[in-house]
């Protein structure tokens, strides 16, 4: 009996070779990687092959990973195409998703928050599982699809730098990911957009003075900052930020005067006090004693070195139209509370001695005095925001009135277009003097208030007499209760901006000691219930500013996205969403025995003793 039963289990093991994982040595060739989240080593190795992107997610953790190519002008998750990829139960799923816009539900009282924002199943999945495991704590996901599925719920994956998201959960099912996101920057193939940077004979450092960052999920934080201007004039030629840290959203660089306002942030501290918009801070871009006038540099998390064109450069020095006085201020992104972290974020300035061709200049288009609040109803609508409601249209006009005193075409080599949290689309188009339309350089179709691109790819020249009509649309859906949404300088109000970054820097009127006024303002201007236009800065004589007329009404011909992104075009499933999951270690020797006799293996014959024998029959 002890033969034959020993037999019987012999004969009934079998060597049982697992799907085993394909073997990738990180440093193979052609793999690049990104580090998402150093907490838990979650990586995304990345490469691309005939028209294929090869893509690994792993990270110590159990729940699942999501990786997507973001809204390319804005970079949030609205507008964004993602994957999520976990192991459940000796499954690997992958999942082709998209999210669309969603209302913002933002209360000074209560914070950011947004109406239905979720990452919906494609119809179409383009995802091909490759592989996946999960063993000892850690996932890894490894995903291929083409770069150009023709599927407008997916981005097409394209040649230079791209932004992108990421997230994780706390389980294999996907749901909100609390503060376990993230936005950053990568290049999946071809070189990153970046000028070759520019020879240089010194640096100003500026950084914060070991700010100890709040536990809070948003905060706006300014300190003033001066320019060494010993030595006679400089040309500042490029910006690097510095001491980068997860918690650095965005960053502004503000042109400012030495006043009470800037005197009062000598010191870190929440713009404008902690007594305003719920603790939040309120933007010098908004605060109209701040005494600042424009930006000089934006950065946003991800972004790298702003470099100037090489016929341009921002004039630092002493005097009128120069620049000395700063304040640089600071989105801080700490959705989990930390506490303990003291922050030096800062930039490099670097500078050269020899004055280059032309200063740099900056102007601001739409409503740059804020004038939007006050009610028209020709030559178009204007006024503030009623709630729950899904395209609201707010626009205004530069017109050729206004641009025809410039004394040169002016060349734009970056724009940065501005509302707040209500808003859903923002875009400036371009007319010619005989009314003709040129086109839309640049817009932002999935906008949030956090996220606020600089667009440098598509650069353009406006001609004297040119006009340039700004177009904002806001989504209030989010807001189903209270007054109306005000414009105004406060975070929970609305602004209507687009700032241009432009070289040969235009002048227009004098002030009253004699020195130019800088080029600062073309857009609307609203006196009691008349359109007019401002027109450089405020800072001119015998309000030389504002002139009469030149606001026009264009119609939102322009307001569809051009890509359509997220209206379904393939209703096949396509590629299945789950495989199974696979294993790093080597095939081994399983028990597939037929049980003769149960009771008598248990009692005679135990597991260790049968293993012992059946190893000693097969060697």
């Amino acid at each position: 009996m002890f033969l034959v039963l020993l037999f019987g289990l012999v004969s009934s093991q079998q060597y049982v070779s697992a799907a085993t994982c394909p073997k990738v040595a990180n440093d193979e060739p052609g793999w690049s990687s990104i580090m998402l989240d150093q907490a838990v080593d979650f990586v995304a190795y990345h490469k691309v092959v005939s028209g294929i992107l090869h893509l690994r997610l792993e990270a110590n953790a159990t729940g699942y990973l999501g990786f997507g190519i973001a809204d390319p002008n804005s970079g949030h998750m609205k507008g964004a195409d993602m994957v999520t990829a976990s192991v459940v139960d000796g499954q690997v799923r992958a999942e082709d998703r998209h999210a669309l816009f969603a209302p913002s539900t933002y209360d000074p009282s209560t914070g950011i928050g947004y109406h239905s924002l979720w990452a919906t199943e494609d119809v179409h999945n383009d995802w091909t599982i490759v592989s996946g495991e999960e063993s000892n704590g850690k996932t890894k996901v490894y995903v291929t699809r083409p770069l150009d599925t023709g599927d407008s719920q997916d981005r097409v994956i394209i040649s230079g730098t791209m932004k992108i998201i990421w997230s994780r959960g706390s389980s294999d099912t996907v749901m909100y990911h609390c503060g376990n996101r993230g936005p950053s920057m990568v290049t999946f193939f071809g070189e990153p957009e970046s000028e070759s940077f520019p020879a240089y004979d010194g640096v100003f450092e500026q950084r914060v003075a070991n700010f100890s960052i709040l536990p809070a999920t948003t905060r706006y934080v300014c300190q003033s900052m001066q320019f060494d201007t010993l030595g006679g004039d400089k040309h500042v030629v490029a910006i690097r930020p510095i001491r980068v840290k997860k918690y650095h959203h965005h960053a502004l660089l503000h042109i400012c005067q030495q006043n009470a306002y800037w005197e009062a942030h000598k010191i870190p501290k929440v713009c404008s006090g902690d007594d305003r918009n719920g603790g939040q801070g309120v933007s010098p871009l908004g605060e109209i004693d701040s005494g600042c006038s424009g930006q000089m540099w934006v950065w946003a998390a991800g972004s790298g070195d702003f470099v100037l064109p090489s016929e341009a450069g921002f004039r630092i020095g002493n005097g009128a139209n120069k620049i000395s006085y700063i304040v640089f201020e600071i989105h801080y992104d700490n959705p989990n509370h930390d506490t303990g972290v003291v922050d030096d974020f800062g930039f490099q300035a670097f500078y050269v001695k020899t004055l280059r061709q032309h200063d740099a200049g900056q102007i601001t288009l739409g409503d740059p005095t804020v004038s939007m609040h006050r009610t028209l109803v020709t030559p178009y609508q204007s006024g503030d925001l009623p709630h729950n409601e899904a395209k609201i249209h707010r626009q205004a006009t530069c017109p050729s009135q206004c641009t025809k005193d410039f004394t040169e075409p002016v060349h734009v080599f970056a724009q940065f277009m501005h509302m707040h949290h209500f808003g859903e689309k923002i875009y400036s188009e371009r007319y010619a003097s005989d009314g003709s339309y040129i086109g839309t350089p640049n817009r932002v179709d999935f906008w949030d208030n956090a996220f606020q691109p600089v667009h440098e790819k598509n650069t353009f020249t406006v001609s004297p007499g040119e006009t340039l009509q700004t177009h904002c649309f806001y989504n209030t859906k989010g807001k189903t209760g209270g007054g109306k949404i005000e414009f105004g300088p406060e975070t929970g109000d609305e602004m209507c901006m687009d700032f241009l970054f432009y070289y040969p820097a235009q002048y227009r009127g004098i002030q009253a000691n004699g020195a130019q006024v800088p080029f600062a303002f073309c857009g609307m201007f609203v006196w009691g219930q008349t359109a007019l236009t401002v027109c450089g800065g405020l800072a001119q004589s015998v309000g030389n500013a504002i002139i009469p007329g030149g606001q026009v009404s264009k119609a939102d011909v322009n307001y569809v996205d051009p890509v359509t992104f997220g209206t379904a075009n393939k209703n096949e499933p396509g590629q299945s969403k789950t495989a199974s999951a696979c294993s790093s270690a080597v095939g081994q020797w399983q028990a597939r025995a037929t049980v003769v006799s149960g009771a008598v293996q248990s009692r005679h014959l135990g597991p260790p003793v049968l293993a012992f024998l059946a190893a000693k029959l097969l060697v």
